[in-house]
């Protein structure tokens, strides 16, 4: 069942801060019910595609499928291993596909449905004034950009 939401949350959604420091989530949402998603960090970028709907107050996001990189089949395949089986990976595995709509905010969902509500970030100021982790929780969320 889909119910359409009163708010309009069409727009560019970011973190409101790096994740560890380094790991940011950026999330762009179209009128016309597609999206853009890019997570990128230390050495890591992933970028996908692919449509929403809106079911009372969660998003819950479809992605394309993405092509999956066989370049390292044929090779295996040369070498003597034996691949029977067709490929049988999921191209959308450890991307988000619940968030929650707030007040011009998305807050992610762990995989049993529960919200995540803070994450670990980094300061570089210490907890303490001589001592003390540089690492702390605050309240994770992706904010509205535009």
């Amino acid at each position: 069942m889909s119910c359409s939401s009163t708010q309009n949350i069409t727009g560019s959604y970011r973190s409101n801060f790096a994740e560890l420091g380094f790991f940011s989530t950026r999330i762009k949402l179209k009128p016309d019910n597609t999206f853009e998603y890019r997570f990128r960090g230390d050495l890591i970028f992933d970028t996908a595609t692919g449509k929403y709907r809106i079911d009372r107050r969660k998003l819950i996001l479809t992605y394309d499928p993405r092509p999956i990189d066989t370049s390292g089949l044929s090779y295996m395949r040369s070498v003597g291993f034996k691949l029977d089986e067709p490929l049988n990976l999921k191209s959308d595995a450890g991307l988000p596909h619940v968030f929650y709509i707030g007040r011009e905010k998305l807050y992610g969902s762990y995989q049993d449905g529960k919200i995540v509500r803070k994450a670990v970030g980094y300061s570089k100021r210490k907890q303490y004034l001589f001592f003390g982790t540089h690492y702390y929780k605050r309240k994770h969320y992706l904010k509205r950009v535009d």
